[in-house]
């Protein structure tokens, strides 16, 4: 009896053991390069062939982790970068409209200070499209004027122009009335 118990324990043990498993050159290849292309991370290709993170790991070479590591960090410069750049042109937009705010609050007194060159090209420089029917000017805003003009009509609007819809609101406002008493000069 004790002879079979030893037999039986014997014979579970082999079942439960797992025979070791043997990859070829080029499996692991292919395991290497959709890792290395970015196609699946090394913890999904695990998963999904069953076997451990830390075998893959073993198949990559210090070349393939030194390219890599290379290319990572490339993109990182260019992304750096490409953040730097967007940035800046950030803030270039904020301060060009703050100074277009700015200088369309003093727009009357600009105008009627001016010179009638100057005048002309103020006109030229904000309308296009200019008709005079009986005595009623007819114009077009150039941009970006007509976005500021009509910007109350505008729901989504980017977070900056959110800032300025706030801050600058009453000026835009204003700045929109004073276009409409130009447009009221002229006709008279």
């Amino acid at each position: 009896m004790a002879d079979e118990a030893i037999n039986l324990r014997d014979r579970r043990s082999h079942q439960m053991k797992r025979s070791r498993r043997n990859f070829s050159s080029d499996f692991k290849k292919q395991i290497v390069e959709s890792i290395v292309s970015g196609s699946a991370t090394q913890a999904e290709l695990a998963r999904e062939h069953r076997i451990s993170p830390v075998m893959i790991g073993r198949w990559i070479t210090q070349d393939e982790y030194d390219k890599k590591a290379t290319e990572l960090k490339q993109r990182q410069y260019e992304l750096t970068d490409r953040l730097k750049k967007v940035t800046e042109a950030d803030e270039n937009y904020s301060i060009t409209a703050i100074a277009l705010l700015n200088l369309a609050s003093r727009a009357p007194e600009l105008f009627e200070s001016s010179k009638v060159e100057q005048k002309r090209q103020l006109i030229n420089f904000l309308l296009s499209n200019l008709k005079l029917r009986g005595r009623k000017l007819e114009y077009t805003l150039n941009k970006p004027f007509d976005v500021l003009v009509n910007m109350d009509s505008r729901s989504n609007w980017l977070g900056i122009l959110n800032t300025f819809r706030t801050l600058y609101y009453k000026e835009i406002i204003n700045f929109n009335y004073k276009i409409e008493e130009l447009n009221l000069e002229f006709a008279s």
